[in-house]
């Protein structure tokens, strides 16, 4: 059974990989700037 602080923190990394993932589709505005936030999805 997964403890409520495991269910926290992936629930937290998945919508941290959610705001990655749109911020790399807005390469027109940043560029090779988020380059190694990229990587990470």
């Amino acid at each position: 059974m997964r403890s409520l602080t495991e269910n926290s923190v992936e629930r937290a990394v998945g919508e941290l990989q959610d705001s990655i993932k749109d911020i790399s589709h807005e390469e027109k505005i940043y560029g090779d700037e988020f380059y190694l936030l990229r990587w990470l999805i």
